[in-house]
């Protein structure tokens, strides 16, 4: 079914991004999404998107102006789009998300929009997944994102939550963290630590990520939950599931950093996690993590002082943070959106870049 909006947009294309691919496209009041194509890495998927492109343009009889693709250079998605022989428009991943879950409720900036998820490639050329978007008629401005920590191997690191969980202790212990042989390592071999440092001391396949999806990764491996996937998002999904048990109202300092593009500073929960895990079951420590993230956000959304509150990205899917954050907003007297026809994750990413026409 087509998402229908007041504003009549331009026939226009939307390749959307990389995992959990869609198409979109635009007519008059309706954008319509593809099938769900999947992740864009086989030959097959790709063959499959390109034919889909195709089917779309037909069946819907549409000459698009525009072909709008995320900002990462090297999506199968973005080398098609930069392929076609009409206007070309880029739309950063995570401004896309939050457009996503405004089109769905046929909103208008200015809003505050929050997209957490795994990764997407940020304006500064970082790994964003932390972000707090403030919405304007124009665009948007960065208004606040997590602290960024280093992820050796990069795309590994998301198989592989305990290389997260190394980043997040990287950051805060430096090299001190190699120098005592902490347990907390106890995860890696002798010779893969040996590797892993060498890569953090020099900086070698090692990127900075805001991300909360690797956040979570992080915190899942520390608590002895998950060090390597066995499937997509198997770390964070135990960490929810071990939080659900526990009704704590408990949580971890934070503090915020700067005035430009406030920084969410995560040391100090991660330091009291460290603490608690001698003390404290693991089920009260996941939980006062998930409320630790519903107080940021809180806090945040009071300094943005905005209304409208727009909630997007793969973290989204997590069905408890999503209610721990929304109750906390609406209680405070904010509005809440969230997702309800199209999914939080990349699927929704082409209706985000479709709906940036508003902003033109």
């Amino acid at each position: 079914m087509p998402v229908t909006i007041s504003q009549p947009l331009p026939e226009q294309l939307a390749v959307g991004g990389q995992m959990k691919s869609t198409l979109g496209l635009s007519q008059a009041h309706q954008l319509v999404l593809s099938q769900h194509l999947g992740e864009l890495q086989s030959l097959d998927s790709q063959q499959l998107f390109e034919q889909t492109l195709a089917d779309l343009q037909r069946f819907y009889t549409i000459k698009p102006e525009t072909v709008i693709h995320d900002l990462h250079p090297d999506y199968h998605s973005t080398i098609i789009a930069n392929q076609q022989s009409i206007q070309k428009k880029t739309i950063q991943h995570h401004h896309a998300h939050i457009l996503s879950c405004m089109a769905e409720h046929d909103l208008q900036a200015p809003l505050l929009g929050f997209a957490w998820d795994g990764t997407g490639l940020g304006l500064d050329k970082n790994l964003w997944g932390g972000e707090c978007l403030l919405v304007n008629k124009q665009s948007f401005q960065r208004y606040a994102h997590f602290r960024y920590f280093p992820l050796v191997g990069g795309d590994k690191a998301a198989q592989e939550p305990r290389r997260s969980a190394l980043g997040l202790l990287y950051e805060i212990y430096q090299q001190q963290l190699f120098e005592h042989k902490s347990d907390l390592l106890a995860d890696f071999s002798v010779q893969e630590l040996k590797l892993l440092q060498h890569s953090l001391n020099k900086r070698l396949n090692t990127v900075n990520t805001s991300s909360v999806g690797r956040l979570f990764d992080g915190v899942s491996s520390l608590l002895g939950l998950c060090d390597i996937n066995s499937y997509e998002g198997q770390a964070a999904m135990l960490l929810e599931q071990l939080a659900r048990t526990s009704s704590t109202e408990q949580s971890y300092a934070f503090t915020l950093i700067g005035k430009q593009a406030l920084e969410i500073n995560w040391q100090p929960m991660v330091i009291e996690i460290l603490a608690d895990l001698v003390s404290l079951d693991k089920k009260t420590i996941a939980a006062k993590f998930h409320n630790t993230l519903a107080d940021i956000m809180l806090s945040l959304a009071k300094q943005a002082q905005q209304q409208n509150i727009v909630l997007s990205g793969g973290c989204f899917q997590n069905a408890f943070l999503t209610e721990k954050c929304s109750v906390k907003l609406e209680n405070a007297g904010f509005t809440v959106y969230t997702h309800e026809k199209i999914p939080p994750n990349d699927g929704g990413i082409a209706l985000g870049q479709l709906y940036s026409a508003i902003l033109d």
